[in-house]
């Protein structure tokens, strides 16, 4: 508890920073320094301190959830708004969050790594000199990790001194701004994640062929998988999309406002642009639940009486100015 009331007050400084100038604090002058096991907290809370000595801003900059689901959440609009992460991994592999088998420091570490695969931001991991782990499944995840990360894009991995991390940090931050993600080769299709449920999978054949007609590249829902592979396949298509369909066929208006609310979060994890089109596509079985359904955040089409390319149309037009 303790703990928790120094970080928030810790945190307010950030807050207080952005309040007073009026301003959105710049991504080139914010570091998002993840929380990290219990001993070496110490360590974490003096890089934050030198951070804000320099006059840099430190995320999180607001007390974390408890639960598994919003907590990722929260770290993916934390860390959006950094150009680089710092991770400190020690001897213990630290708590782990209600509804979750993995601990805070990793999701953390996953999290910050699907951003930097992006280019928009720096992953920095960082090892004492002395690493002697003191549980089994730490050993194991960091082996695992270190043999990741030496193919991971954005992403470093020091074993050094806590002071001489300290100065790596500085030195990089002077250096250049938050990097930016990497532009869409000239003359490259547009890509369109279409969003479904596994019930829909052969209703939307008809939309795939539409959009492939015309010359631009769908990006379809998987189910069949690793857990997490399915979720960073969603998340970077989420990223990385030019626009978006929403199927709503099989499923229901929860789910439908569930997956809205994900491209709301695209910009936490990393998204640097706006959607071209986002369109939320009516299929059977037509109900009220559907003829009443409405929203802000995409257009809405409906195919409930039959597939035809026209009834794209809207969603395509859009797209085809921008080719």
């Amino acid at each position: 508890m303790a703990y928790d009331i120094k970080m928030t007050l810790e945190a307010l400084r950030t807050v207080t920073l952005e309040q007073a100038t009026k301003q959105p604090v710049r991504p080139e002058r914010a570091v998002y320094v993840a929380e990290t096991s219990s001993n070496l907290r110490p360590q974490a809370d003096q890089l934050r301190r030198e951070l804000r000595q320099h006059a840099f801003a430190v995320f999180p900059c607001e007390a974390s959830p408890a639960t598994g689901t919003a907590y990722r959440e929260f770290v993916a609009n934390q860390l959006g708004q950094a150009s680089l992460s710092l991770h400190l991994l020690g001897d213990e592999y630290g708590t782990m969050l209600e509804g979750e088998t993995r601990s805070a420091v990793e999701i953390q570490i996953e999290q910050a790594g699907l951003i930097a695969r992006t280019g928009a931001l720096r992953r920095v991991l960082w090892l004492p000199e002395q690493f002697t782990p003191s549980e089994d499944r730490q050993q194991r995840y960091v082996e695992t990790l270190l043999q990741e990360a030496a193919n991971e894009p954005n992403t470093e991995l020091l074993r050094t001194s806590i002071e001489n991390l300290k100065a790596y940090v500085l030195r990089k931050l002077a250096e250049v701004p938050r990097p930016q993600a990497s532009g869409k080769p000239v003359g490259a299709p547009l890509v369109v994640y279409v969003i479904h449920d596994q019930r829909d999978a052969e209703a939307i054949d008809p939309i795939r062929d539409c959009l492939i007609s015309v010359g631009h590249e769908v990006k379809p829902s998987y189910f069949h998988g690793d857990e997490k592979e399915l979720r960073e396949y969603h998340q970077e298509s989420l990223v990385q999309c030019d626009a978006t369909i929403i199927y709503y066929g099989a499923t229901n208006a929860l789910w439908v406002q569930r997956k809205l609310y994900d491209l709301r979060k695209a910009f936490g994890l990393g998204r640097q642009r706006p959607f071209l089109a986002k369109a939320v596509l009516l299929g059977l079985p037509l109900n009220q639940e559907k003829e009443r359904f409405r929203t802000q955040d995409a257009m809405v089409l409906s195919v409930a009486q039959g597939f035809s390319a026209a009834a794209l149309g809207p969603f395509i037009g859009p797209l085809t100015s921008h080719s």
